[in-house]
């Protein structure tokens, strides 16, 4: 082999293993928050009584991950993100 060159039947790197892991569990997390909240909406609104109960849970939810992302980001500073 010369310089330069890959093997051929090395394993993929296990760090690929993880981003593409950390993406499809960001994807299904971001799809089941906000792209699919117009699917479950009616049927929520039926079984809770209206819609301003589903809506403002919703709002409760996007406040608390507001919320709760300056505490996270300012442990993540301070710690470093892999003992967050």
């Amino acid at each position: 082999m010369e310089r330069g060159e890959t093997p051929r039947n090395t394993p993929i790197f296990y760090g690929w293993w993880i981003v593409l892991v950390a993406f499809i569990c960001h994807a299904v997390n971001t799809g089941m928050i906000f792209y699919a909240w117009g699917v479950f909406f009616r049927p929520l609104a039926e079984a809770f009584g209206g819609h301003a109960p589903v809506a403002s849970g919703f709002s409760v939810l996007q406040f608390a991950a507001a919320g709760y992302s300056l505490l996270v980001g300012r442990a993540v500073d301070r710690h470093g993100a892999r003992p967050v």
